[in-house]
């Protein structure tokens, strides 16, 4: 970097980072800042750091920028930084981190691409001090450049540092005020409280005492069960299309394809060939939509290292966009993602901070960038370990309102509260005849479904409000909730739905008296078929999408009346290599000429690995008229792990009617573990314990366990089931290593 006039620097640094440098000026009270001598934030003095000024086009015309890098926090009172930076109106392009990145079948052989400039060290920097404010703040103040010259005007920041303890202590977290924030204005963003005083709007920081050129390499996230069972999520700040707007990052997918909740069985991580240190992933199923004859779900995901400190790169792009060409890879508008590890005080991994700096190129030249500014894509996030460095998952609502009606009867105040993963619901129902009940189903493009059911309520009761969450825990969560309202006028169970509405986060629309489309999903592996029955009076029509990854696979589909009638029907048998894309559409009709018509519909997966020679039923799902569900749904099954160092206990909980069942297995390192369950219900609180496994007990150190709490009086079984991983201490209570807190949803 070149050098001139210290106020010549100044402005060359302000014009790349921040854009509207000196508007924001002096909008920043600073809190009342204590006289003691400061001690480290959170006792830690090395950070990696993510900060962005991100906001709407109206207020800085498309002028976000984003920089990522160390803070370097002193006894003394003074800090340092050491960061990258990108600038929207610089357009910065795309570069090859990792040239042929070979991670082997079915993950396409591509330069793995990050931002022009993070392949080397980072270029720019500032010196000041920091102090410790009223409300935990941590107040920065950067009143130097990189080489000691001072700044015209110190560039000050009010940093949050959270008081809980991650990691076992081993990592601290500073946020700006809003990056967790609940709620704001997707449309005038700003701080919730000044966060900069010069267009820094979010930031996220964690810190340890590791060293800075501590990195975890990618060969150990793949095949240490430390990281390549967990799951990294976090919060995505964005600005893209004119809006600015919370996300979540990663999923429940793990490097391994194992531990709880991954959903990406098979390892699907896969290491690059050669010297390369990079990992790459054919992750199927996502929201990636068709693209020129290409109706490819999947994702293509890269993960490299490049520089000398915590840097690691990441690319994704939408398999589709290849089109139907002989096009292997796609050099266009990939999402590329510098990133710095987060590293604890013993070394270990626990996740990234990151920016996305994604400028719109020309397809006809993915070196220039176009001035389509609404198309790029900027933000700011983490990924973290969600069990250790817990983060903050929940995302700003959109509430929508729905009524449903029969007769007299029905609820005029419905609420859908919309999050990340999930969808709140709330109302009264009202009742002046028969019986009434409120049926909400969440769902997604692919077949998930989750769905809940407020309790029966007739005529002559008081009204009564009901509330609830139906979720679903991938990313981007339902994209549609069906509520319907159920009727019966004889007094029994209301089962048919006489009044449905279909909303998604732009609103509701009244579907009238007519039946739901329940969709279904089957799967085995990381083959599935999708799809939805359309329910008439006498028959169903069905119709979806099979989609093969291994082997041959076809859907059957058979209705049944209650007298026992059924009809039948097929797709024809996919195999892997039938299809471009290894997908393949079917359709057809079961009929039931009686009155009434069918009353279920079985969707069966049959498998053969074989070749077709022979095939075997995988997986079933029951659909009535309102919904579809699979064994596991009608008993949910949970899956939990409690760790300690390199011991961890790993299992489910299955959630029955009056009772929960639970297995797993205790590995031991060091030591003696064993596992606590408390199951929670109506203030009863029943417990069981596995036996206690010591190292040297067992020829593997690793003893299965397995048992049932019985809460036979409580009607719905379990509420939670609190999982403990315990150490015994003599003479005394047991050491609680680490906890886990589950429902029939999942574990946190």
């Amino acid at each position: 970097m070149e050098h001139g006039t210290h106020r010549g620097v100044l402005r060359r640094c302000a014009a790349v980072l921040f854009g509207l440098l000196g508007l924001l000026a002096g909008l920043l009270v600073a809190p009342t800042v204590a006289q003691a001598a400061p001690t480290l934030p959170g006792g830690k003095a090395n950070w990696v750091v993510s900060v962005g000024g991100l906001d709407i086009p109206g207020n800085n015309n498309y002028r976000n920028w984003v920089r990522l890098g160390y803070y370097t926090f002193q006894a003394d009172g003074t800090v340092t930084t050491d960061f990258w930076a990108w600038n929207q109106r610089d357009q910065p392009i795309r570069v090859p981190a990792v040239t042929d990145a070979n991670c082997g079948a079915p993950v396409p052989t591509c330069d793995v691409r990050t931002v022009d400039g993070f392949g080397s060290r980072p270029g720019q920097g500032f010196k000041g001090t920091y102090a410790h404010a009223a409300g935990g703040r941590v107040v920065v103040t950067w009143t130097k450049d990189r080489s000691g010259a001072a700044l015209d005007d110190p560039l000050t920041e009010s940093w949050i540092l959270e008081s809980a303890q991650l990691a076992g202590g081993g990592v601290a977290r500073m946020r700006s005020s809003n990056y967790y924030a609940e709620q704001f204005d997707a449309t005038v963003p700003g701080p919730i409280d000044q966060f900069s005083d010069y267009g820094a709007t979010f930031g996220i920081a964690y810190g340890s005492n590791a060293g800075m050129s501590s990195r975890v390499p990618m060969e150990q996230l793949l095949t240490d069960d430390e990281y390549s069972t967990e799951k990294y999520k976090g919060s995505f700040i964005t600005a893209n299309g004119g809006v600015v707007r919370r996300e979540g990052t990663g999923g429940d997918w793990t490097f391994s394809g194992e531990g709880a909740g991954a959903t990406n069985s098979g390892k699907p991580w896969q290491a690059c060939a050669g010297d390369a240190e990079c990992m790459g992933y054919l992750q199927p199923g996502t929201s990636c939509q068709p693209q020129g004859g290409n109706n490819s779900k999947n994702r293509v995901r890269y993960l490299a290292e490049l520089g000398t400190g915590r840097q690691n790169t990441e690319e994704y792009w939408c398999e589709s966009l290849l089109g139907t060409g002989d096009k292997t890879c796609y050099t266009y508008n990939s999402h590329p993602r510098p990133m710095l590890q987060v590293i604890d005080d013993a070394g270990r991994f626990q996740g990234w901070v990151g920016v996305e700096a994604f400028t719109h190129v020309e397809t006809r030249d993915p070196q220039t960038a176009t001035k389509e500014w609404s198309g790029h894509y900027w933000g700011v996030f983490d990924m973290v370990s969600e069990s250790q460095l817990r983060p903050d998952l929940s995302e700003p609502g959109t509430v929508r309102k729905f009524r449903l009606a029969h007769g007299n009867s029905g609820v005029d105040n419905g609420t859908l509260d919309w999050g990340a993963r999930s969808v709140t619901f709330a109302g009264t129902n009202h009742v002046v005849s028969g019986c009434r009940k409120v049926e909400i189903i969440a769902m997604t493009p692919n077949g998930l479904t989750d769905v809940a059911t407020t309790s029966k309520l007739c005529a002559g009761t008081a009204d009564r409000p009901f509330s609830g969450t139906v979720t679903i825990d991938v990313p981007g969560g339902p994209n549609r909730v069906q509520v319907a309202y159920l009727v019966s006028d004889d007094g029994s169970e209301p089962s048919t739905p006489k009044y449905t509405m279909l909303c998604s986060r732009s609103g509701c629309a009244y579907t009238g008296y007519q039946e739901p489309t329940p969709n279904f999903r089957v799967a085995h592996g990381q083959s599935y078929a999708v799809g939805e029955l359309n329910w008439s009076a006498r028959s169903a029509v069905f119709s979806g999408d099979n989609h093969v990854a291994s082997g041959c696979r076809y859907v059957e589909v058979i209705a049944s009346a209650p007298d026992g009638t059924t009809d039948r029907g097929t797709s024809s048998p996919l195999c892997v290599g039938m299809e471009a894309d290894n997908t393949r559409p079917f359709n057809g009709t079961v009929t039931i000429d009686l009155p009434g018509g069918p009353s279920n519909v079985q969707v069966t997966y049959w498998v053969s690995e074989d070749g077709g020679l022979t095939y075997s039923t995988k997986e079933t799902a029951t659909c009535t008229r309102v919904r579809c569900y699979t064994t596991e749904e009608r008993d949910p099954i949970t899956e939990f792990r409690v760790a300690y160092g390199n011991s961890v206990a790993t299992g489910r909980v299955t959630w029955l009617e009056r009772s929960v069942s639970f297995s797993g297995n205790n590995h031991v390192v060091t030591g003696c573990r064993y596992v606590g369950l408390a199951a929670i219900a109506s203030g009863i609180d029943r417990r069981a314990n596995s036996s206690p496994l010591c190292v040297g007990t067992e020829a593997d150190n690793t003893r299965p366990f397995a048992g049932t709490i019985s809460l036979s009086e409580v009607e719905g079984g379990a509420a939670y089931v609190d999982i403990s991983y315990l150490e015994p201490v003599t003479g005394g209570n047991p050491r609680v290593l680490d906890t886990a807190r589950c429902t029939p949803d999942g574990c946190v």
